[in-house]
């Protein structure tokens, strides 16, 4: 799973904070209602989805690999949340606790090259009962070819103080027979059209069709609950997203 560092970290509320995640809160919130369990949420980055959760009075921790982010969460939390992001792992965490909900939010599935061993992890953390929330995003305009492969693009820019700007820029790679979008990133800092900093990422990113999905539970021994298309209640077979609750299947 590719980690979050230099200018990706730093700056990555600035220029994602607002996308998306306020429609995923309210689709687990509705997924969820009541909820009154214990929660983990994997790859938790800076906090986006685990603080409204925890606002919320969801009994919640997370888990992340970039202690950037981590570090970022920490500066800016309730200090009544102080610690509940950990620099760590999904592979490597270890915990006493059981969860009744382990979370993948933002597409953080997509992020690992193999999902028997997400699943696996996934299995091992739940309680007796518990149910695991991801969500998985379908590439489409980069598979129909509204973006142009291999051509760097302007993403998002932003104003910073003392006349400074910051550019994200984007780049992609598309293997269509193994499912895989390479999606390279390049975040500046300029001030007077000289780059001040510059930080280039790189993402591989696997991609899921319905079927294909139902596959993997069936493979693994689990039972899908719930299916929502764009965080909503509605069916759609050309969305670019989908969330699933699934739980382990009784022996």
């Amino acid at each position: 799973m590719a980690v979050y560092k230099g200018l990706e970290a730093t700056l990555h509320e600035a220029f994602w904070g607002d996308r998306g995640s306020d429609l995923e809160v309210k689709e687990i919130m509705r997924l969820f209602p009541d909820f009154s369990g214990k929660a983990l949420e994997v790859g938790a980055g800076s906090g986006r989805i685990l603080r409204p959760l925890a606002e919320a009075y969801w009994d919640i921790e997370g888990i992340e690999p970039a202690t950037e982010m981590v570090e970022m969460f920490e500066e800016t939390c309730d200090p009544v949340l102080k610690g509940a992001i950990k620099p760590v792992k999904l592979e490597e965490y270890e915990s006493t606790e059981k969860y009744d909900v382990v979370l993948m939010t933002s597409y953080v599935f997509q992020l690992f090259e193999e999902p028997g061993e997400v699943f696996a992890k996934a299995k091992e953390l739940l309680a007796p009962g518990g149910r695991l929330y991801f969500s998985v995003f379908i590439p489409w305009a980069e598979i129909v070819g509204e973006l142009i492969e291999g051509e760097w693009l302007v993403d998002d820019e932003i104003k910073l103080p003392e006349n400074k700007r910051a550019r994200c820029w984007v780049n992609f790679e598309l293997n269509r027979v193994r499912q895989r979008l390479i999606r390279k990133h390049r975040y500046e800092i300029s001030q007077r059209k000289q780059v001040l900093e510059m930080t280039k990422t790189e993402q591989h990113i696997r991609w899921y069709t319905l079927p294909e999905m139902e596959l993997q539970f069936e493979k693994y021994g689990l039972e899908m609950q719930s299916l929502s298309c764009e965080f909503t209640e509605e069916f759609d077979q050309d969305a670019h997203s989908m969330s699933f609750v699934v739980t382990v299947k009784e022996d």
